[in-house]
């Protein structure tokens, strides 16, 4: 995920969204959420996400598991535009 995944509302500067291109479902929060974080102060990101909404404490477990997987997944990744299974531009 990046800067063309993230709406704000730029009056109140706010983040008012967050899109999956890749999917449509519906999905574990802790993976959107992670994706954002890992380029982030994990411990202000967390603040941050507490002051908008305190029930998400409930996902940092996940989240922290799923950031654990995102070499892996580049990884995989790579390995299958290698193998011509994806062309690099998915």
């Amino acid at each position: 995920m990046g800067a063309a995944n993230i709406l704000c509302d730029p009056q109140r500067g706010e983040l008012t969204a967050v899109i999956d291109w890749a999917e449509l479902s519906q999905d574990d929060p802790a993976m959107d959420y992670s994706s954002l974080t890992c380029q982030r102060s994990l411990p202000q990101c967390r603040e941050d996400l507490l002051c908008l909404d305190p029930s998400l404490r409930e996902i940092f477990s996940r989240m922290d598991f799923i950031q654990y997987t995102f070499p892996l997944q580049d990884r995989l990744y790579e390995e299958k535009v290698r193998a011509g299974i994806l062309t690099g531009d998915e």
